[in-house]
């Protein structure tokens, strides 16, 4: 991988692991994988972690938050399987454990960046519901006798889920060449996300 930052990131992870990676140790070799699965499932957005499925590992959570964070940042590198072998490795994680974890996360790899595009996508709760537009020509003004300029007005009607009762609007008024401008802008956003997909 030759992207910016990577070093920096590769480093982060060697600090990270430098302990708490090795607290999967304590599992029993079977229950790796699903320990895996378990952590990567609440990282894509499903269940929270079943902590009471291991009550008798110690510090659980501690494990479970710290490869939490090891598969975000993996996903979000975009780490390669040597490269997520290597840091497993740096922190004392066994090398049948680490295949495990490895093989874990690359298998539920499409499903873990589709959940961290979604979480970064996710700029606010509210979402558009509804909307109306029409088209005004104005003809004149207080300065200029002879204008003819035509105006779009766009009503946004946004709604909340966490206060479903509130509505709120936003009224967005266009030249033609504003209009133009933002048709040009939803073809390159369109591009961007059609190139996003997984």
């Amino acid at each position: 991988i030759n992207m910016p930052g990577v070093e920096s990131l590769v480093a982060g992870l060697s600090k990270l692991s430098l302990g708490p990676l090795s607290g999967i140790e304590r599992l029993k070799q079977r229950d790796v994988t699903e320990f895996a699965h378990l952590v990567i499932d609440e990282l894509c957005g499903g269940n929270t972690f079943p902590a009471a499925q291991y009550q008798d590992v110690e510090d659980v959570h501690v494990i479970a938050n710290t490869y939490h964070a090891f598969y975000k940042k993996v996903v979000g590198a975009d780490l390669p399987k040597e490269k997520i072998l290597e840091e497993l490795k740096k922190g004392g994680v066994s090398d049948a454990a680490s295949t495990l974890l490895c093989d874990a996360i690359t298998s539920r790899l499409p499903d873990a960046r589709r959940a961290a595009v979604i979480h970064a996508s996710a700029i606010g709760h509210s979402h558009l519901v509804d909307f109306d537009w029409k088209l005004n020509l104005v003809l004149s003004s207080d300065k200029i006798a002879n204008v003819q300029q035509p105006k779009l007005l766009v009503n946004l009607y946004l709604s909340d889920p966490r206060h479903p009762e509130k509505r709120d609007e936003v009224l967005v008024e266009l030249s033609a060449q504003e209009l133009e401008g933002l048709l040009s802008n939803f073809a390159s956003i369109n591009k961007a996300i059609q190139d996003l997909r997984v």
